[in-house]
């Protein structure tokens, strides 16, 4: 689990050193958790839906702007590390109490 973990921060950071329309000032969590199919995510305006074994980015596009800013989240499948997809956001699902299996793992912030 630890390899793939590895390789989902990797290609986390690669994903979005190359795809953040220039932004360098980011930051990046990881939930450790492995979120089963059915499971979902509530953000407060949106609910992402999990259909399979998943390990989810959440990136902080504009750290230090406090609330409803751009941000996104990056789903892996969680036994092999592939991409699934981009979710736009606004909000952590962890905005009222950041879960112990959320870990920080990158980013920049002036």
């Amino acid at each position: 689990m630890t390899d793939v973990i590895e390789s989902i921060k990797k290609d986390a950071e690669k994903r979005v050193l190359q795809n953040n329309d220039g932004n360098q000032e980011f930051l990046m969590y990881i939930d450790n958790k492995k979120f089963e199919k059915g499971e979902k995510l509530d953000i407060i305006s949106e609910q992402i839906k999990i259909d399979q074994p998943t390990t989810v980015v959440f990136v902080d596009d504009e750290p230090g702007r406090n609330f409803a800013h751009r941000c996104h989240y990056l789903l892996y499948d969680a036994n092999s590390g592939k991409f699934i997809k981009k979710v736009p956001a606004q909000f952590p699902y962890f905005m009222m109490k950041t879960p112990k299996t959320v870990q920080p793992f990158w980013g920049f912030s002036s």
